[in-house]
Order: C-alpha cells, then structure tokens, then sequence
C-alpha cells in the first residue's frame, strides 16, 4: 500500500474512533437524561398502585401470623395445661 493510502485508512479509522466513542457516551447519557426527566411522573402514575399491593401484602401478613399463631399456641396451651395439672398433682401427693 502506499503512503497516501495509509495516512487516508489512518484519518477514517481515528474519525470511526472517535464517533464509536462518541457514541457510547452519548447512548447512556441520554438514557439518564430521560430516566431522570420521566422518573417523577412514573413515581407518581405508580404511587397509589404500589401503596395498594402494600396495604395488601401488610393484611395477608397479618392473616398469616394470626393463623400461625393459632395453629402454635394448641400444643402450647396443651403443654401449660399439662404442666398445670402435674404441678397440682405433685403438690396434692405430696401434701398428704
């Protein structure tokens, strides 16, 4: 190749250099750009939705601990109950 082939190839290659460089500053920045321009109004329209699937979730919680609490305290009052009644049983047997 020659030389004036060379510094031509040379000058394109270092000009697509820099538009891909340009480029890919460019692609992101302006994706936060509009990110940022557009997050408010989507905080906004997503606000009352996402305020409702709480109070939601927060109720089916409160079910579920109920229920546990429900379904765990039987063996644990049977247990206090049992324990109650051996503790007045030793003390009857005892006393006579």
């Amino acid at each position: 190749m020659s030389r004036e082939t060379l510094s031509l190839l040379r000058d394109i290659s270092a000009i697509l250099i820099c538009f891909e460089c340009a480029l890919f500053v460019a692609a992101p920045g302006v994706l936060l750009f509009f990110a940022r321009k557009y997050l408010r109004k989507g905080r906004r329209w997503l606000h009352v939705p996402l305020l409702r699937i709480q109070v939601l979730v927060l109720r089916v919680e409160n079910v579920t601990i109920k229920a546990s609490n429900a379904v765990a305290g039987v063996p644990i009052k049977i247990q206090t109950a049992t324990a109650r009644v051996r503790g007045t049983a030793k003390a009857l047997v005892t006393n006579k």
